[in-house]
């Protein structure tokens, strides 16, 4: 029964597919990840609204009833453990982000990396869909605010350190993701 509830909840958002469109474009890193990206998007991603600020809370409170369902309690490792997890796309930002040579080895690290790896995937995805779909999901503001508050978020990536936390996805993506960025970076500008 929890599975069930979990896993056939109805679409609530226009903009959700999208979250999940380019999490499946996302390159593999370890023989699980699409398992894993798909567990991400099922937990992360549960309730998407670009115009909300507090999508995370709505995930926790829907994993939450999800959670009572199961009769997973509050006080137990698991529940804590994706509480965590949920509380981590808030941010989308750990001390191994901001620390050059510094690498995250945690649930949370991968969890991030996973959400993120679209940026260090395929150069021509990233530039036609992956930057068109985020163009479409922010469509209910004027271009010239997009394009402002877009390349913001963009160059504050190219300032940090580190796109990823972990080692396994910093090697293999680190460099791609930031080809990718400087590219939308120009031809936002």
């Amino acid at each position: 029964m929890c599975e069930l509830s979990w896993s056939t909840r109805e679409t609530t958002t226009p903009c959700e597919g999208l979250s999940l469109s380019h999490r499946r474009h996302a390159p593999p890193i370890l023989d699980t990840s699409r398992d894993m990206q798909e567990d991400v998007t099922q937990h992360g991603s549960f309730e998407y609204d670009p115009k909300m600020v507090d999508c995370f809370k709505k995930n926790l409170e829907h994993f939450d009833i999800f959670a009572n369902d199961c009769a997973i309690k509050s006080e137990s490792e698991l529940y804590k453990s994706v509480v965590s997890l949920l509380e981590s796309v808030d941010t989308h930002s750990t001390d191994e982000h901001k620390t050059g040579g510094v690498f995250g080895a945690e649930d949370g690290h991968y969890f991030l990396d996973l959400d993120m790896a679209v940026l260090g995937g395929d150069s021509e995805y990233y530039a036609t869909e992956y930057a068109t779909n985020i163009q479409a999901e922010y469509d209910f503001l004027p271009e010239p605010m997009y394009k402002g508050l877009r390349l913001k978020v963009l160059q504050s990536f190219l300032q940090i350190p580190n796109i990823f936390a972990t080692k396994e996805f910093r090697e293999k993506y680190e460099e791609q993701a930031r080809a990718n960025i400087q590219k939308e970076v120009e031809k936002l500008k």
